[in-house]
């Protein structure tokens, strides 16, 4: 392929991707809310000067990216989304994905992240927030011996956490992360008794941050973790090594 060829593809790639952005912030400054819709296809080529194929090119883009949904139909067209924590998931988990990367890489960065999001937790938890962190302590130890209820409102504690961290980075870190945070995409499982130590953990994170103790929190999710890693490393030791499969973890 000849040089003008390739660059006659990359300008509309180009084009594209700069129309996508300005209407992100177009978005943004209009102050749409999901729900609303954008100009018909019309307007919007008169507006961004541009041809059907890249506009269209461009609104592809954003519903990739959860920005808009594209109604079809005569009375259709893109609808304003908002984006969540999912299309992150989705590239993370493809990027380590490609890279081969282990679940240890996974356990790494939580060690380093969580105890720095529990102190944060401590400090700017809302009332509501740590009610929904006492629920979900009290509820997931009375389903101890529900594996599925038991793995998701496990992970629903930490991204709890995460919120309450007041720190939007942490939140949609950890929501992305959620597929793959506890090891049973790659063969972990955990017995009652591992259960219930890991609740009962919990349970002293959320009395830390109740009293707005960062410190003990902090040392507590360390704690926690290392445990976590330890008991994995004893008893999963291939798990560790076991790399992140796109399809299972950010499918």
């Amino acid at each position: 392929m000849s040089r003008e060829a390739r660059m006659s593809r990359i300008r509309p790639q180009k084009t594209a991707l700069l129309v996508a952005q300005r209407i992100v912030k177009e978005i943004t400054e209009a102050g749409k809310q999901p729900g609303d819709r954008l100009d018909p296809e019309h307007i919007m080529l008169e507006t961004y000067g541009i041809g059907r194929g890249t506009l269209r090119e461009s609104l592809r883009i954003l519903e990739l990216q959860g920005v808009i949904s594209l109604k079809p139909g005569s009375g259709g067209g893109p609808i304003v989304q908002k984006p969540d924590s999912s299309v992150l998931a989705s590239s993370l988990t493809l990027l380590l994905h490609y890279e081969k990367r282990p679940f240890a890489s996974v356990v790494e960065t939580r060690t380093v992240l969580e105890p720095a999001m529990a102190k944060f937790a401590a400090e700017n938890a809302s009332p509501d927030q740590l009610e929904a962190l006492r629920l979900n302590v009290e509820t997931v130890e009375a389903h101890l011996d529900d594996d599925v209820y038991y793995h998701r409102e496990n992970e629903r504690f930490h991204a709890i956490l995460a919120e309450a961290s007041g720190n939007s980075i942490f939140q949609y870190l950890i929501a992305a992360m959620l597929g793959i945070l506890d090891g049973t995409t790659v063969g972990v499982t955990y017995p009652r008794e591992v259960k219930e130590l890991s609740n009962k953990i919990h349970r002293d994170i959320y009395d830390a941050i109740a009293n707005r103790d960062g410190v003990r929190a902090e040392k507590l999710m360390r704690s926690h973790l290392h445990a976590h890693a330890d008991y994995t490393a004893t008893n999963f030791p291939a798990s560790l090594d076991a790399p992140i499969d796109w399809m299972i973890a950010g499918g």
